[in-house]
């Protein structure tokens, strides 16, 4: 069999001519405007929010065990680990905003559990607000708050959340879940909340910076006022 030869020079003009090639797709990438850091004024927002709101929930969760999360475990430089294993209720609010910042924004949370205490039925009412600083516009924003392991012991788990959010002094959103079939605007309603078997239990509701899990994913919540 005859092998045919190639010339070094034609192999060589091939090898320029991929080369400068590559180097021109190359430098028309690269050369291209950087690309702006600054936020789109515009929120694509969903479509039940309107161009005069602020603020738009999303979701409301916390009820039944999907809601608890294990309390979290901190390691000193004394050795061991600080922390025993309980079960906290996490009830997480995921919402949007539509300004560049807003100054501020209240977030009142309800919520009740039922429970036997002493041998009689009792409802426990808990109610707690915590506020953010400096919101930013996002479509991805998390409020969380917690409740006590004791108070789940002792009372019950929940039956029912929900939430109000006040800006500059206003209530311009609110959300609830259920768990069982509840009047309507039941943490207002005086069915429930001037109900004999209803307590009012204060300080197992807490918002993030009073419970363990402040220090966890820090950087993913809202400055809380």
């Amino acid at each position: 069999m005859k092998i045919q030869k190639v010339h070094i020079p034609v192999i060589l003009s091939i090898l320029s001519f991929f080369i400068l090639s590559g180097g021109q797709v190359f430098a028309q990438r690269t050369t291209k405007g950087p690309t702006s850091s600054k936020k789109n004024s515009t929120l694509p927002v969903g479509p039940k929010m309107t161009g005069d709101q602020v603020i738009k929930l999303r979701k409301l969760t916390g009820l039944g065990r999907r809601g608890f999360v294990k309390n979290p475990e901190y390691r000193t430089s004394l050795g061991g680990t600080v922390g025993i294993d309980k079960d906290w209720c996490q009830i997480t609010l995921e919402y949007m905003t539509a300004p560049e910042f807003i100054d501020d924004l209240t977030f009142q949370f309800y919520a009740v559990s039922e429970g036997v205490v002493e041998g009689k039925k009792v409802f426990s009412f808990y109610k707690s607000a915590v506020k953010y600083g400096d919101i930013e516009r996002s479509n991805n924003h998390v409020c969380t708050m917690f409740l006590r392991p004791s108070a789940i012991k002792r009372f019950g788990e929940l039956m029912a959340i929900a939430v109000e959010v006040l800006y500059q002094g206003k209530v311009v959103e609110e959300m609830s879940e259920e768990g069982t079939k509840m009047p309507e605007k039941w943490w207002k309603n005086p069915l429930v909340v001037e109900n004999p078997s209803t307590v009012m239990r204060d300080g197992y509701l807490l918002n993030r910076s009073q419970s363990p899990f402040a220090l966890i994913s820090i950087e993913g919540y809202e400055f809380i006022k």
